[in-house]
């Protein structure tokens, strides 16, 4: 795998965890499989097959990746990663254990939470409609949900949602 505009290859396991941020410059602290909770590690999108971009660097100076954020979606092709379709199955999941809401509360909630992921027109709405289910979930719920969906869903909806 080569670097692409002086972005060195990311490894990231498929449930979200980075690996190694320079997978071409430091290729001895690449994995086959995550050492946190054991998924297959990509350095590029399963879709299109563009790298996820690591650290960056030049000539001129080290290279950089503090404050580096696991990106939610390619670059190239604007798919999700694996570890986002991750996250809303986990959240399907346990939606299915809840007595009580049919499949369209549960059809709606996952609509809104795709709505939630990227920042668009329909963030804020679907966010107040998050917050409010979760309001009326319970706690346990909510802190469930919160758990599997904190690190993927938009800036503005974490505001929102979780503002208290």
């Amino acid at each position: 795998m080569i670097t692409t505009n002086n972005y060195d290859p990311a490894q990231i396991c498929e449930k979200g965890h980075l690996i190694n941020g320079f997978s071409v410059r430091e290729p001895q602290h690449n994995k086959k499989f995550c050492d946190k909770c054991g998924a297959k590690v990509i350095a590029a999108c399963n879709d299109c097959g563009a790298i996820i971009k690591g650290g960056y660097w030049t000539s001129k100076m080290p290279p950089i990746l503090h404050n580096y954020k696991v990106p939610k979606f390619c670059d190239n092709c604007g798919k999700p990663y694996p570890w986002i379709d991750a996250s809303v199955a986990g959240v399907k999941d346990l939606l299915n254990t809840i007595n009580g809401i049919s499949d369209k509360e549960k059809g709606e909630f996952i609509e809104n939470l795709n709505n939630i992921i990227r920042e668009n027109p329909n963030t804020e709405n679907s966010s107040n409609k998050v917050k409010k289910f979760l309001s009326n979930a319970g706690k346990e719920i909510a802190d469930g949900v919160k758990s599997l969906i904190v690190e993927i869903v938009a800036e503005t909806a974490k505001r929102i949602i979780w503002k208290d």
